[in-house]
């Protein structure tokens, strides 16, 4: 996987379900949902990586 640094300000959903590992259609089911931020920018649907980075740093689950 890619370092935090290397990876675009923002990000389209495509590489949002390469990092997941996830459906298209599961990302988008978390961007319909609100649990993933959305920038729209004419037709594209953006994700900024900095509000993706934090939510996917709440969905760890510590099993300590």
């Amino acid at each position: 996987m890619q370092e935090k640094t290397d990876i675009p300000e923002l990000l389209t959903v495509k590489e949002i379900q390469e990092k997941m590992r996830i459906s298209k259609a599961g990302v988008y089911n978390l961007i319909n949902s609100g649990q993933i931020p959305l920038v729209k920018i004419g037709n594209r649907k953006l994700i900024p990586k900095k509000e993706f980075l934090i939510w996917l740093k709440k969905q760890e689950v510590n099993t300590k």
